[in-house]
């Protein structure tokens, strides 16, 4: 059986901080070692996941780590999406804000 309290102590501990030192995705990749990967990935670990993300991070650093990911075009929808899975409570225009603030100006907002 596992223990996700184990899981979720251990990753609050990990380190693994952005160029900026802003943010720390050290607890975000070690969960996803942990749920996501451990045993092949899943639809059931993927739910598991976004369940337990807002245990270890805050919805800001979730959204960057989500938004990082965007090279070129920026799938405003896909990280609306991503980001409420685990934090249901954030708004799409606080959403919208961040993208705002941080999208690059070589981004295209689709």
């Amino acid at each position: 059986m596992v223990n996700f309290k184990e899981i979720i102590a251990t990753a609050k501990n990990c380190q693994c901080w952005s160029m900026n030192h802003k943010y720390n995705y050290g607890p975000l990749d070690y969960l996803k070692r942990e749920i996501l990967y451990k045993d092949g990935w899943s639809e059931r670990n993927m739910k598991l996941y976004q369940k337990l993300v807002r245990f270890v991070t805050d919805a800001h650093t979730w959204f960057i780590y989500n938004f990082i990911s965007c090279d070129y075009y920026v799938r405003c929808g896909q990280l609306i999406y991503e980001v409420q899975q685990s934090f249901p409570e954030v708004s799409k225009q606080t959403i919208w804000q961040w993208i705002r603030e941080e999208k690059a100006d070589h981004q295209i907002l689709c």
